[in-house]
C-alpha cells in the first residue's frame, strides 16, 4: 500500500456549516468561476502531511493525543471574507476566525512540532485559523479575479457564528473520480 494524504483538522458544527454554505450560494448566483468546498469538506486545517506511510499513524495518533490533552475546548468565531494571496488577485477564498486564535495557533504548532520529530516537515509559516470556503478555477484570468477581490472587499457583515473547538480529526484525502473524499480515520477529544 502506498503513502497516504493524511490532515488534521478541526470540525466545525452544523450552523456554521450552514452559513458557509449560504455564502457560498450567494457567490455561486453572482456566477463566479470557483470551485465551493462542500459542506462535510469545511473545517479548520491544522497539519497537512502529503505522503505518510501506514506504519507512521499509531506515531501520528500518539503525538496528537499527547498534545490535546494538555488543551482546552477552544472557542472561536467566523469573523469576515479574506482571500490568499490578496484581495488584488485572488484565488483562494476563506473566512477569517477570532476568539482563541492564539490557543488554536499554539495547537497547530505544537502539533507540528511533535510531528516533525517523526520525520516530517512543514514549513512554520505564521498559522492563520481559517476556513476555505472556494477556489478559483484554473482558467480564470486576471480580470476576473480582480473583480472576486472587488466583491469580496465589498461584502458585508457575516454571521460571526461562535463555535467550541472539542477534538482533532485526522483525516485521510482519497482520491475518486469525483474528488477527493476525506475519510475520518480517529477523532481525538481535547483535554
Amino acid at each position: 500500500m502506498g503513502a497516504k494524504r493524511i490532515f488534521l483538522a478541526c470540525e466545525i458544527s452544523e450552523d456554521v456549516r450552514s452559513e458557509i454554505e449560504h455564502i457560498e450560494k450567494h457567490f455561486a448566483e453572482l456566477k463566479f468561476a470557483l470551485r465551493f468546498t462542500s459542506r462535510e469538506k469545511l473545517h479548520i486545517t491544522l497539519a497537512f502531511l502529503p505522503r505518510v506511510g501506514l506504519e507512521k499513524l499509531p506515531q501520528i495518533s500518539a503525538v496528537t493525543k499527547k498534545i490535546c490533552s494538555q488543551f482546552s475546548p477552544i472557542s472561536a468565531n467566523l469573523v469576515n471574507l479574506a482571500a490568499f494571496p490578496n484581495l488584488k488577485l485572488p484565488r483562494i477564498i476563506y473566512i477569517n476566525l477570532a476568539g482563541e486564535t492564539v490557543t488554536l495557533s499554539n495547537l497547530a504548532r505544537k502539533i507540528q512540532h511533535g510531528i516533525e520529530v517523526l520525520g516530517f516537515q512543514f514549513d512554520h509559516q505564521r498559522f492563520l485559523p481559517h476556513i476555505t470556503i472556494a477556489r478559483t478555477k484554473s482558467y480564470v484570468n486576471n480580470v476576473e479575479r480582480r473583480r472576486l477581490g472587488e466583491t469580496i472587499q465589498r461584502w458585508g457583515k457575516i454571521n460571526q457564528l461562535k463555535f467550541s473547538v472539542n477534538s482533532i480529526s485526522i483525516l485521510e484525502s482519497v482520491p475518486t473520480s469525483a474528488g477527493h473524499v476525506h475519510v475520518l480515520l480517529e477523532k481525538i477529544n481535547l483535554g
